[in-house]
């Protein structure tokens, strides 16, 4: 009865529990997606959220940065101080500078990576999101599919041991009434 009142509302069963008059059936509604969401277009952020962000940025990436950038100065300043000058000679100056190019070039490189880096990941935070519930979209019809053919299996082997188990207590029923039963 109630597997009738799932299908007369316009509902997929899902699942049938139990055998008999204490069956309960579990109905889902499978439907498409009535829109489409947008490829572009900027969602209105929370104020609350990016008030934290930028507190978090300014404690965890600015002033990092900044204390690392004053003891650069510093350091320079005390390498370039005059104290030392009389002992430095120009072939010192020379080989300090060609240790220094090869570190410069990598540093220079590691910089334009990450810069590329940081660039794909907004654009990826940015224009990724109405893909990815596209995706989820069909990965959930996918699933009720796959849960609709496993429900239709398996209601057909609910309804064949449900005949079998009615045939043999009907059988039973049968045996139990009548007058002249084997003695075993």
């Amino acid at each position: 009865m109630h597997v009738q009142k799932c299908f007369s509302r316009g509902f997929y069963i899902l699942f049938q529990a139990g055998i008999g008059p204490g069956t309960q059936a579990f109905c889902a509604r499978i439907a498409v997606m009535a829109y489409q969401p947008k490829g572009s277009g900027r969602r209105p952020r929370n104020a609350h959220t990016q008030a934290q962000i930028r507190r978090d940025t300014l404690w965890q990436i600015a002033a990092p940065v900044a204390a690392a950038f004053l003891v650069a100065i510093v350091l320079i300043v005390l390498i370039i101080l005059p104290g030392g000058a009389a002992v430095r000679s120009p072939v010192a100056d020379v080989s300090l500078i060609f240790l220094i190019l090869p570190a410069a070039i990598l540093g220079l490189v590691m910089l334009v990576l990450l810069l590329g880096l940081n660039y794909g990941v907004f654009l990826g935070v940015t224009r990724l999101p109405p893909y990815f519930k596209l995706a989820q979209d069909f990965v959930a019809q996918v699933g009720n599919r796959v849960q609709g053919g496993a429900a239709k299996v398996s209601n057909v082997i609910l309804k064949i041991r449900s005949f079998q188990a009615g045939a043999r207590q009907a059988l039973q029923d049968v045996r139990a009434r009548l007058p002249f039963r084997r003695k075993d």
